[in-house]
């Protein structure tokens, strides 16, 4: 519940964390970790990049990830997972994804770093298989590098 507290309380919860798991990871090598809280990005991507991390992900909309801004902050350090808004991937009109999904390709794809085309959390049930198809056909399109 990280957006019911000052933005603080959290980052220090989340430094803690993470100082505590490289440490449990540098003392049993085969501990693993897995963290999923669209939030986490945001808060610690200085120190994931710094930490060599290839990849950043999840990357929700909804949690104020802004893809953009990332690229533009990290894009030549790392690549880029998700960030796609499932709002729009599920929206009536199909422009609407459309746009969506082309304007993620571009943003994503302009960092040197890399992107993978991802939905920025599960895709819900409004997506039709047709719609996911189109979708599927979009990133064919326009998310080849040449």
């Amino acid at each position: 519940m990280n957006w019911q507290r000052p933005w603080s309380e959290p980052v220090a919860v989340i430094n803690d964390m993470f100082t505590t798991v490289d440490r449990l990871m540098a003392e049993f090598p085969d501990f693993r970790f897995s963290q999923s809280q669209a939030s986490v990005c945001r808060a610690i991507a200085d120190a994931l990049v710094e930490a060599g991390f290839d990849c950043l992900q999840p990357l929700e909309v909804k949690a104020g990830v802004d893809l953009a801004r990332l690229v533009q902050e990290y894009g030549r350090d790392v690549c880029f997972m998700g960030g796609v808004d499932v709002r729009a991937l599920a929206a009536p009109e199909e422009v609407e994804m459309e746009r969506e999904v082309k304007a993620k390709l571009d943003i994503g794809m302009a960092g040197p770093g890399g992107y993978v085309f991802h939905s920025d959390h599960s895709i819900p049930n409004q997506v039709s298989f047709a719609r996911y198809g189109r979708i599927a056909q979009l990133v064919w399109e326009y998310g080849v590098y040449e």
